[in-house]
This record gives structure tokens, sequence and C-alpha cells, in this order.
């Protein structure tokens, strides 16, 4: 397990045909002294088209001309026939209604940190896709990151600080050809805390 420090910024990739790629600026990812406010995800959206197609080609060279919705899951739509489902592992607590679902993470205690899995199906080789997870967390000791990988793109993708994180966006711009589907994964390391889940949106780019 590859351990990050509170200086740690998520590691941007130059674009590249079989990497996953961060639809944000290093500067988005500094580490706050401020506990997380739950009320924060009410008050944030996901993108717009506009601002999907801006953030692909500033940050990912490319430009696109349709953004369609594909996907989208959360603790009240955990599953969509033909398309995906989540698996969150070693979770605390389910609340469909909000909906939302808490992790926790006390190593010193041998309690979590817990896991996401994001799976996505019906997918076709060279298919282009984004994906936005909305989540939430506090690490008490200020050095915990959200570890990211995925099946869709080369390997490891990089570390986004808890305490200054509420969305994750990610650009595949070559899905590989996958037998069951294609997954995405979020695990916290290095932290001492809760963290939440809210939903994710996965958009087919053409």
């Amino acid at each position: 397990m590859k351990k990050t420090s509170a200086k740690v910024s998520a590691k941007i990739k130059k674009p590249s045909l079989k990497s996953m790629i961060a639809l944000h600026s290093s500067k988005d990812f500094k580490i706050s002294h401020q506990i997380s406010d739950e009320n924060k995800r009410l008050d944030s959206e996901f993108d717009s088209v506009s601002t999907i197609k801006s953030k692909l080609l500033k940050y990912g060279n490319f430009k696109t001309k349709y953004v369609s919705p594909y996907l989208l899951l959360s603790a009240k739509n955990t599953f969509v026939n033909g398309k995906g489902y989540f698996r969150a592992l070693d979770c605390h607590s389910v609340y469909p209604e909000y909906p939302n679902i808490s992790f926790f993470s006390y190593p010193d205690e041998n309690i979590g940190p817990g896991k996401l899995e994001i799976w996505i199906s019906g997918l076709s080789a060279n298919q282009k896709l984004t994906a936005e997870i909305r989540l939430n967390g506090y690490s008490f000791n200020n050095a915990g990151s959200y570890e990211v990988k995925s099946t869709m793109g080369s390997g490891l993708y990089g570390y986004f600080p808890v305490n200054s994180t509420w969305k994750i966006d990610l650009f595949f711009p070559n899905v590989f050809e996958i037998s069951g589907g294609g997954l995405i994964t979020v695990k916290p390391v290095n932290m001492t805390g809760t963290w939440i889940f809210y939903d994710v949106k996965i958009n087919i780019i053409e």
C-alpha cells in the first residue's frame, strides 16, 4: 500500500489514449483544516454539459460534440439493468432515503476504511466516458487520501485528499475491451475518520 502525506496532490498525468485523466486542476487538491460540511453536497450539483466540455478540453485536450448521460447510481438506486451497479464494502450505514452511505476508518481499532466499487457494463472497446463521483469526508490526522483505481485505464491514477475533495471527476478517453464490465474503485488510505458516498454519474462522450 502506497503512503501519502497531507501535502500530496492528485497526480496529474499527461493525456494518453490509455490513461484515466482527472478533470481537475492540481490547486483543487489542497488539504483543508476545516471539518467537512455534509450540507456542502446539497448545494453542489453534477457538472453541466458545457462545463464537462470545457473540462475535457482544458485537462484532457479533447474536444467533444456530445455528452450523453448513461448511468446514475446511489444508495437509492444501486443497480441499473444492463448498465451497472455499485458495491459498498465494509460500510457503516446505508440511507437510501437521503441517499448516502457512510464509512468509518479507524486503523488503530482495526475498523474500515471501507471501499467503493463502481461496476459499469454495456461498454464497448474504444468508448469514451466521464465519471463524476460525489463524496465527502474528514480525516482527523489531516493526511488521508482517496486512492482511485480502474480497469478502464492504465492502472492507478492517484490520490485525492479526503478533507478537501467533494467530487472526483475522471475521463476515460479509450475504454479497454472488458469482459464483464469496467470497474472504478475508491478506497481511503492513511486516514482516521469518516467518509460518505453520495452518488456517481457516468456520461458517454462522443
